[in-house]
């Protein structure tokens, strides 16, 4: 997962006479932190909606207007950009990091019908590049949180051992994996959070990445709006 995406400037020529909210959804898409080169990836809609501005039904139109272009699975929550990895197919038998990762996706997302649509796109440029059990490495399957939290929060957080034993366990969580960069957004828009509104008993307290990832009860209470700006006098903001 690279922190910049490059997007091809006749993306622009392509997207000539598309409605508004077809133009937004796919550079929001083709380009927001979670998006990885096979094009593949899990993200909730709330998480969409937020970052896009659009409501459901406005999601809903915008997708079908790119119909063959850019796929959702509802009951997943999975995302395919149909053409991501069309721009990165040029040496990609020689980029072995890419081919993993490629294969780490199609093994994570295996249950999801879009599979069987990359499958039929791509099968003839990755057939035989390499064994789909060849693992991947740690840093490509959790740097994701990590450059999205940086991306966010603009820390310079390091993916550590302790990290990586705590992101271990909070992958195996639907609601942490599908909501993360949410996650990240409501910490940032969070006076208290950010330490520039501190309670009495919090004093000198911001959020950090490991607070984060500690626990299942902290992005729990963060989704929940316990820490969302104008909360400040109710009983929630004294725990944790």
């Amino acid at each position: 997962m690279a922190r910049y995406h490059s997007i091809d400037v006749s993306i622009w020529e392509w997207l000539q006479g598309r409605k508004k909210e077809e133009k937004l959804l796919y550079i929001y898409a083709f380009s927001n932190p979670l998006t990885r080169d096979s094009g593949l990836y899990r993200i909730g809609i709330d998480t969409i909606l937020l970052n896009t501005g659009l409501n459901r039904r406005g999601f809903e139109g915008a997708l079908k207007g790119l119909v063959g272009d850019l796929k959702y699975d509802f009951d997943n929550r999975i995302m395919f950009v149909v053409n991501k990895l069309k721009r990165r197919l040029s040496g990609i038998e020689r980029n072995t990091n890419l081919i993993k990762s490629v294969y780490h996706d199609l093994e994570a997302f295996k249950n999801s019908p879009l599979i069987p649509v990359f499958k039929e796109k791509y099968s003839i440029f990755l057939k035989g590049l390499v064994s789909p059990s060849l693992p991947i490495p740690i840093s490509i399957s959790l740097q994701v949180y990590i450059e999205t939290w940086n991306t966010t929060l603009n820390t310079k957080t390091r993916l550590t051992n302790a990290r990586t034993l705590h992101l271990n366990t909070r992958i195996k969580e639907k609601e942490f994996t599908e909501n993360f960069e949410l996650i990240c957004k409501k910490v940032k828009d969070s006076d208290f959070l950010m330490g520039k509104n501190p309670s009495q008993k919090h004093k000198n307290w911001k959020a950090t990445f490991d607070w984060i990832i500690k626990n299942e009860d902290n992005y729990t209470k963060v989704l929940e709006g316990n820490y969302d700006n104008g909360e400040q006098g109710n009983s929630k903001w004294n725990t944790l």
